[in-house]
């Protein structure tokens, strides 16, 4: 029955109720609004951007630039490829005349942004482009296009 007592007391009259509290209970009150109020800012709901959590951008993969895509022609063989290119991120065993270079994008705030340029190669020679270079945002010029040569 004390129990509810007090806590009607609370919700009908919290004035007096801190007026009733004793000394000692007046800086814990105080310090237990303070830690409250504090850990409710690391919500990520409503907070402003300032007191927000920093997150970094993860970039992964082959950035191929639409001046290096411009560049694949057909009957390229696999070193001009790889010099122009670099290393296929997938060569897989099971298909040796197929390489994949993949990108993907994930910055802290936004879309994620996935690339994938496949390269056929028929008897050491590149006969097949499907894919696109990387995006214009990540060091791309504006105008970059998708191709399909095959």
């Amino acid at each position: 029955m004390i129990v509810s007592r007090s806590i009607q007391a609370i919700i009908l009259n919290p004035l007096a109720f801190l007026k009733n509290l004793g000394f000692m209970h007046k800086p814990t009150l105080f310090a237990m609004l303070l830690l409250g109020s504090l850990t409710a800012g690391c919500s990520n709901s409503w907070t402003p951007k300032w007191v927000q959590v920093h997150r970094i951008d993860i970039t992964q993969g082959n950035i191929v630039t639409p001046e290096q895509f411009a560049r694949l022609e057909k009957g390229m063989g696999r070193e001009e490829v790889r010099f122009l290119l670099g290393t296929p991120l997938l060569q897989d065993p099971f298909h040796p005349d197929r390489w994949d270079y993949l990108y993907y994008h994930k910055p802290g705030k936004g879309e994620v942004t996935q690339r994938n340029l496949t390269l056929y190669f028929e008897d050491g020679r590149l006969a097949r482009i499907e894919g696109e270079p990387a995006p214009a945002e990540q060091g791309a010029a504006p105008g970059a296009e998708s191709r399909t040569d095959g």
